[in-house]
């Protein structure tokens, strides 16, 4: 329909792709490599795995404190505990992100987790080996999309400035799957109108293990002077 030709719809990690390749035009210093499509979780997600692997490689032949308990790793497990920190903008050494005011408010330390304390340390190692040891360039994975997204608009004001002015309005669907780093570039860059809206459903949250949280949903009304419109009948079920 032309009267939509200008409606850009995408996921929110797709967005945070478009913030990562923004960011590269305008000459700022990120040695990154996206994935091969944007919004590719497949390999974003293989690379989470390659990325590990290499860590579990250097921390034996480093022989850290926690190489021993690497025999009994449960990968995914490992990894869907990276995926909780990044989307909650949990850092593996906050006071080295060197993060802006704002970024110091909303990030947190990573904590070690109760049964896995070694967990944190593996995660500092999985950071630098993705940073530094994955070739020529860093690798973004699909936590990476929000993270690094995120962390761009807070420290770029030009690169924020040309996001906003790329969208009139905001209407996002399934809001009740949304983790921190999501809702907070989504506050970024509706700030100066405010032209947002959110559908959603707080008893269907599928992705806490990726740090969706119901709070955002239920707090926005508050947060934002919003009106609320809520859908009582249910037209597809007749049970």
């Amino acid at each position: 329909w032309p009267h939509c030709a200008g409606v850009s719809v995408r996921t929110l990690h797709g967005l945070g792709c478009e913030i990562i390749a923004t960011a590269q035009r305008h000459g700022i210093a990120l040695d990154l490599q996206l994935p091969r499509r944007d919004e590719d979780e497949d390999d974003a997600a293989f690379w989470s795995k390659q990325i590990l692997w290499k860590a579990i490689d250097v921390a034996r032949k480093q022989r850290s404190s926690f190489s021993r308990s690497l025999d009994n790793l449960d990968q995914d497990d490992f990894l869907r505990c990276v995926s909780l920190w990044k989307g909650n903008l949990q850092y593996p050494d906050l006071a080295a992100a060197n993060l802006p005011a704002l970024g110091q408010r909303l990030a947190t330390q990573a904590e070690r987790p109760q049964g896995t304390p070694w967990y944190l340390d593996l995660y500092r190692l999985y950071e630098h080996v993705r940073l530094k040891e994955m070739g020529k360039r860093g690798l973004v994975t699909f936590d990476d999309m929000l993270l690094t997204g995120w962390e761009i608009l807070i420290r770029s004001p030009d690169v924020l400035g040309e996001m906003r002015g790329r969208y009139d309005c905001f209407i996002v669907d399934e809001f009740q799957d949304v983790n921190l780093a999501q809702s907070e570039i989504l506050d970024l860059l509706t700030e100066p109108n405010r032209n947002y809206m959110v559908i959603g459903d707080d008893d269907q949250t599928i992705y806490v293990w990726r740090g969706a949280n119901t709070r955002f949903i239920l707090g926005f009304e508050k947060r934002y002077g919003a009106k609320k419109f809520p859908l009582t009948e249910n037209f597809r079920s007749k049970a």
